[in-house]
């Protein structure tokens, strides 16, 4: 999942609001290139100022790879980017396994809350 990393210093706790804008793998392909200069699609981009972009195209592909509602999927993206925005990184390989465990977590603990 493509990311910015934001050092020792998250701006999660001083944003006043998050914006998450669902797109095409067409138009998060612009904004891969034209903001982190990587060619191509990608799932989910986070902003320093609170914006998290996500592909619904990619959302949708990997929904039906693993048999699961889309909407979980696009939560799934959505937590990623917070956590982004809280101070994780996925760049290097146990950073990222770090940021699926607790994504996974907090993914896990939403959906338990939310069932009847």
């Amino acid at each position: 999942m493509a990311q910015i990393a934001f050092g020792k210093n998250p701006p999660l706790a001083r944003l006043e609001k998050v914006e998450v804008t669902i797109i095409s793998d067409e138009a998060i392909a612009e904004v891969h290139e034209k903001f982190m200069h990587i060619p191509g699609a990608t799932d989910v981009i986070t902003f320093e100022h609170g914006e998290i972009v996500i592909s619904v195209d990619t959302a949708k592909r990997y929904a039906r790879e693993y048999k699961q509602p889309l909407a979980r999927e696009l939560l799934l993206y959505i937590i990623h980017g917070l956590l982004h925005l809280n101070g994780y990184d996925d760049r290097q390989p146990v950073d990222a396994a770090r940021m699926k465990r607790v994504q996974t977590e907090i993914l896990r603990t939403v959906l338990d809350e939310a069932a009847p």
